[in-house]
């Protein structure tokens, strides 16, 4: 009697055991629809493979915007840990390189191809040439040749020409104040440019120890505009970074083109005990369901 009063409960547990079982094997399993007289079965193929596409699509999505979307890698590249991280590792490759008598070109190589290198300083200083342009033709600094050139006309006309000259004095300065910013206007982003070239020729042929030695007072300083750029850089342009990555197209056609079996033994590995709880549970909830069938019977 006692033994029959059992079967239910443990018939329960055994169903409820293998439909979850069942359940989640259907999510990968059968990998390629299944046909039967040319009518595809229900339920074939699986969920996972029928749905991969979708499945990628939507693991992209979540993972750039939630996961690594521009606020949060921000908040974690600008973080006080990570800052030091990036400080303390400054200070150590500038300790490592004092006596390295590599040249400063040389040790570009190391970390990027030639043609990245030369790209990158290309771009560099067409930067810098425009900084530099937009600053000595902006209307502070024609007002400062303005005035240096007025000041200095205005003492020399004075000092040969007892006053004499004093009312020609301010037309003369102005035009050729005028000259002088006309010709910075038309010829000053050639000669910047020219001017940068051999500077960054000299600093490409620089030995790195010797650059050291020569900023040796610098280091601090040095490490700060570091450590300011890499700021700028993740604060200003993180974001346009990541939408030219697109993360989430990215993540998307890698998981699409994983092989089912690959994806199943992916997400097996990394939920395999969450996975067979929910199995144990199914057997839980069938055998409390065949104790409550029985209970009902009395």
């Amino acid at each position: 009697m006692t033994f029959t009063i059992l079967i239910p409960p443990l018939i329960g547990g055994v169903i409820g055991y293998i439909t979850n079982a069942l359940a989640i094997k259907m999510l990968f399993r059968p990998r390629r629809a299944v046909f039967v007289f040319g009518k595809r079965l229900p339920f074939t193929p699986g969920l996972i493979p029928k749905e991969q596409a979708r499945v990628a699509r939507s693991v992209g999505n979540v993972i750039s915007t939630q996961l690594l979307n521009a606020e949060t890698l921000t908040e974690v590249l600008t973080s006080e840990n990570m800052t030091e991280k990036i400080r303390s590792g400054i200070e150590s490759l500038i300790e490592k390189n004092k006596s390295s008598s590599a040249s400063v070109g040389s040790a570009v190589l190391w970390f990027a191809p030639r043609e990245d290198a030369e790209r990158a300083a290309v771009g560099i200083r067409g930067e810098a040439a425009r900084m530099i342009y937009e600053r000595i033709t902006s209307d502070t600094a024609k007002a400062a040749v303005t005035e240096a050139v007025s000041s200095r006309i205005r003492g020399r006309l004075s000092s040969v020409g007892f006053g004499i000259f004093d009312k020609i004095a301010e037309p003369v300065a102005r035009g050729v104040s005028d000259s002088i910013n006309g010709a910075i206007a038309d010829n000053g982003m050639e000669f910047i440019e020219k001017l940068l070239d051999g500077e960054m020729d000299k600093l490409k042929n620089t030995k790195i120890c010797d650059l050291i030695d020569r900023f040796s007072d610098k280091t601090d300083a040095v490490t700060d505009f570091v450590m300011n750029i890499y700021l700028r850089v993740v604060r200003e342009h993180l974001g346009k970074i990541l939408a030219d990555i697109n993360i989430a197209e990215i993540v998307e056609n890698r998981v699409a083109s994983f092989d089912v079996s690959q994806l199943e033994s992916m997400i097996f590995g990394l939920m395999k005990k969450e996975l067979n709880a929910i199995v144990y549970l199914g057997a839980l909830l069938g055998f409390l369901m065949g104790w409550i069938n029985l209970l009902f019977r009395f």
